[in-house]
């Protein structure tokens, strides 16, 4: 038999976002959790006719203008289904917008990480699965009070008197304590004993409006006093419902609900006991990080002082040709301070050099996209060989160029 798997529908247009979430949860969660990827809500409204998911993370589709409106679709689409937005818009009046309209969390795509991203769909598949147990327990206290017998008669209005036309099997007992009491009786007859109810008849029928009013009656047979709380209803043209219900049953209905109110407060001290445990770890995770942060850092300094102690000069441009970062080797070049360097443009501290073979490497690597090299002769009469190399994100748009010179005069004059 195979396990239960859990599925997440992922509404993500970029691709290679798509493809970072679900290896996020896969490394995690990969034999607990299926997921489902499509680019747009027409696609995801296409799955979930077939496919229920069991949660849907969504970014902002364009299709539909916002995140209301996307959570909204979904929603209807997929009811059921708790929605956590996965956005670049960082705007808080959106996020809390977002929640408004049902979503379970918010979250930035910058910030996401494979233990946020994990924590945030298991709270909310909980919260969810908690929602649903609390309506079914509502809707069996409901259906315990609907199952409260409830007299009901239904009369019709004549000049001087109403007549019973008919009743539920909740109201047998009264007919049947009336002797002759049964369809066409007379509400004068009926309720012989009872005149504030006949005269709360004749307020409903008089003003054509709901009425109702607390009653007190004592058995004569047991002696016991029990409370009533009777309900006329005007039914256009001519008739007036009339529902006798015993308040004392109702107490002990009220006493069960106050029950399970309080087995839910009970549930909600537990649950957010569990949520500060989880605040915490998420605590001592963030310390955790910011150590490696600073070790990351410590690291970075030490790769600074191995290329600063490399003999060849080492520069990085942008793409307007304005140095990044420079080594010390190619401040004792150029005899500028390394801080003096960051922002130059590259002819202004390289303006004596001059192509001996090739044209500039740099240039070229910046606009070919491939790593080049030449040679450049400086005033002074040294020759340099020089490498450059472009920098390439993963969109294959050249952020810079790295270049590296080596004095070869030696080996030419050798040559």
């Amino acid at each position: 038999m195979l396990p239960f798997r859990e599925i997440v529908l992922l509404v993500e247009d970029d691709v290679e976002f798509a493809r970072l979430i679900r290896t996020m949860i896969h490394e995690r969660r990969g034999e607990q959790i299926e997921v489902i990827h499509v680019r747009n809500i027409a696609e995801a409204l296409d799955i979930v006719s077939s496919i229920i998911p069991d949660i849907i993370l969504t970014d902002i589709i364009p299709d539909t203008g916002s995140d209301a409106h996307t959570i909204e679709i979904l929603q209807n689409s997929a009811p059921g289904a708790p929605v956590i937005v996965l956005s670049s818009w960082e705007y808080e009046n959106v996020a809390i917008q977002a929640l408004k309209q049902g979503a379970q969390d918010y979250l930035f795509k910058k910030d996401i990480t494979p233990d946020i991203l994990i924590r945030s769909i298991a709270y909310a598949l909980e919260r969810t699965r908690m929602q649903e147990g609390l309506m079914l327990s509502e809707e069996r206290l409901r259906a315990q009070y609907a199952g409260i017998p409830v007299p009901t008669f239904t009369f019709r209005i004549d000049p001087e008197d109403f007549t019973l036309i008919n009743f539920n099997h909740a109201a047998d007992k009264i007919i049947g304590e009336t002797d002759g009491a049964d369809i066409g009786t007379s509400a004068l007859l009926l309720f012989k004993e009872k005149n504030e109810i006949i005269h709360l008849m004749h307020q409903c029928a008089r003003d054509r409006e709901n009425k109702k009013s607390e009653l007190e009656y004592t058995d004569k047979n047991t002696g016991k006093t029990r409370f009533f709380s009777v309900s006329c209803s005007f039914l256009p043209r001519n008739l007036v419902m009339v529902c006798i219900e015993d308040i004392t049953e109702k107490r002990i209905a009220q006493e069960l609900l106050q029950r399970a109110h309080d087995e839910l407060e009970a549930e909600v001290v537990r649950r957010t006991k569990e949520l500060k445990r989880q605040d915490r770890l998420l605590k001592k995770e963030t310390k955790e990080r910011d150590r490696i942060e600073r070790e990351l850092a410590a690291t970075t300094g030490e790769l600074r002082v191995i290329l600063d102690n490399v003999s060849e000069s080492i520069v990085y441009f942008d793409t307007d040709l304005r140095i990044q970062w420079a080594n010390r080797a190619a401040a004792e070049l150029t005899g500028v301070p390394e801080g003096k360097m960051i922002g130059k443009e590259c002819h202004k501290l390289f303006k004596e050099r001059k192509a001996v073979r090739d044209a500039c490497p740099v240039t070229a690597a910046l606009s070919g996209k491939k790593e080049c090299v030449g040679e450049i002769e400086s005033s002074d009469g040294r020759k340099w060989r020089v490498k450059a190399v472009p920098v390439i994100d993963d969109a294959g748009k050249v952020d810079g160029v790295i270049e590296i010179r080596s004095d070869i005069t030696a080996d030419r004059h050798k040559e």
